[in-house]
């Protein structure tokens, strides 16, 4: 093999050197391409639980006031409290829907649909015991079996929902931060 090589033309060994280089360089350069595609990959799929979990919040927040509001009407009997309850309540409900919207997973839309139909269900109650003289013996039983149970179970769940979520994020953002510097490292080396 040495003979054979010995026995070429000096600028057929350069041009087949130039030619060796040029296919080391495309080689390196579709490696570096797929490297940074896939880090755009990893990106896209961490700015989609990062919406997700930052809509969980909200509808958490939302719902978190609007419970503060009921107690507030249930103590004080303040009407200004039932505005912002209900406001609060309608806000929950429409960002519920987005939320939703924003999951892939079909076992997160399924506790939020289930969320939201407890929501409703509190909406509902808090309706009725609005209606109702503050001494109402149905008042009362709305309040203790549905407002004061409905309320901090849905409470809850929305933060289980919320943790499960920002536990994904939390996997995926270092991984995917590794893994942008890990390609530019290589488009740097090249």
């Amino acid at each position: 093999m040495g003979l054979e090589f010995n026995n070429l033309k000096i600028s057929t060994k350069v041009f087949g050197g130039f030619g060796v280089v040029l296919v080391l360089l495309a080689g390196i350069g579709i490696f570096s391409a797929l490297s940074i595609d896939g880090v755009g990959d990893d990106f896209l799929h961490y700015r989609k639980v990062a919406l997700q979990s930052n809509q969980a919040g909200r509808v958490q927040a939302n719902l978190l006031e609007a419970r503060v509001a009921v107690k507030d009407y249930l103590l004080t009997g303040n009407r200004d409290s039932v505005a912002y309850a209900n406001a609060r309540l309608t806000a929950t409900l429409e960002l519920k829907q987005e939320l939703i919207g924003y999951l892939t997973d079909p076992k997160r839309k399924q506790v939020a649909e289930d969320v939201a139909n407890q929501i409703k269900l509190y909406e509902q109650a808090f309706a009725k015991v609005v209606t109702l003289p503050a001494d109402d013996p149905e008042r009362a039983n709305l309040v203790t079996n549905t407002l004061d149970r409905v309320g901090p179970a849905v409470a809850a769940e929305i933060e289980d929902l919320k943790l499960e979520i920002k536990a994904e994020q939390d996997e995926i953002g270092p991984r995917a931060t590794k893994a942008a510097k890990d390609s530019m490292t290589v488009v740097k080396i090249i």
